[in-house]
């Protein structure tokens, strides 16, 4: 989670291994949706 969402502070985070961000402010859908997401990916690798 963070506040600092410009595109190259996205990429930094995903070159240093992130899964995923949520932006401030976030909102209970946008959170329920990245972690269905995630969710839904180990699932299936399983």
């Amino acid at each position: 989670m963070t506040a600092n969402t410009f595109d190259s502070d996205v990429a930094m985070y995903f070159n240093l291994g992130f899964d995923d961000v949520i932006a401030k402010p976030y909102t209970l859908e946008g959170v329920k949706a990245v972690l269905l997401k995630h969710l839904n990916q180990t699932q299936v690798a399983s």
